[in-house]
């Protein structure tokens, strides 16, 4: 069981980092790694996809928790980072936002990226042996 869940982290972080460095990279016109701070977003959103993989819950409960969540969790770290001055992030220019820390571009490409995980990513590293279902 742990070592399910260690591969499930260090494949949330890795593939979460990969996609905010290449994401960032491009459009700042400039290598931009992640910071720490961004890449708990990943490392928390793996943590919660394990476990909807596990308890195979309903896709419309899926849906749900995973848009609620990573929506969340974009907001709380975002406010907690935009009151200490530090904007890692501004979704300002973007349709339907909220003080430009989160808005519905971004929260249905987290559920879009999540749903590949779950469905696709971890299925597949159960069935090469990977991961294992106790």
């Amino acid at each position: 069981m742990l070592i399910n869940i260690l591969i499930i982290i260090c494949t949330g972080l890795l593939l979460g980092s990969l996609l905010e460095f290449v994401y960032k990279s491009i459009t700042r016109h400039k290598i931009h790694p992640p910071k720490l701070v961004e890449v708990q977003m990943y490392l928390y959103t793996a943590i919660l996809l394990y476990i909807l993989f596990i308890l195979k819950t309903h896709f419309i409960t899926n849906i749900l928790i995973i848009l609620i969540f990573t929506t969340g969790i974009e907001f709380l770290i975002g406010s907690i980072l935009f009151r200490k001055g530090e904007k890692l992030w501004s979704y300002k220019n973007e349709w339907l936002n909220y003080k430009g820390i989160i808005c519905l571009k971004f929260s249905l490409i987290w559920l879009s990226l999540s749903l590949i995980a779950l469905y696709i990513i971890y299925p597949w590293f159960l069935k090469i042996g990977l991961l294992k279902i106790y």
